[in-house]
């Protein structure tokens, strides 16, 4: 029955191997990143973090102009607003005229199309 043992004895060995094994890992990781290339990911990523801040720092400052011209804004709409008011109230009797004509069109149109009663036949 050696297989059962040979299960148990190479659990033991891989559990024991554990810490060999991750000061390996450890060295082969501190093998790859010399301070130079480390210095080198450093400035990378220095330059896409001040990038980065620039672009939000203009972004702001678009936010900050379009905030100090809302109020502006909102009052010439509401200018707007009052004006396109007055215009209906100028051009509401027109649009009373302009009904009135339409109802008065549609009436002659159908006494012109109606047709005229048969005249009246004298009696003998």
């Amino acid at each position: 029955m050696p297989w059962p043992f040979d299960l148990i004895g190479g659990t033991v060995r891989y559990v024991l191997g554990a810490p060999a094994r991750a000061e390996s890992e450890v060295e082969d990781a501190e093998a790859v990143l010399e301070p130079r290339e480390l210095e080198a990911k450093l400035d990378e990523v220095l330059v896409v973090i001040r990038g980065a801040s620039a672009s939000l720092e203009r972004h702001v400052e678009v936010l900050g102009t379009l905030s100090d011209s809302l109020p502006a804004l909102t009052e010439s709409v509401t200018r707007l607003t009052d004006q396109l008011d007055r215009v209906m109230k100028v051009t509401e009797p027109f649009d009373v005229a302009e009904r009135e004509a339409s109802r008065l069109d549609r009436i002659l149109r159908r006494r012109a199309q109606s047709p005229e009663p048969p005249a009246e036949q004298p009696q003998p």
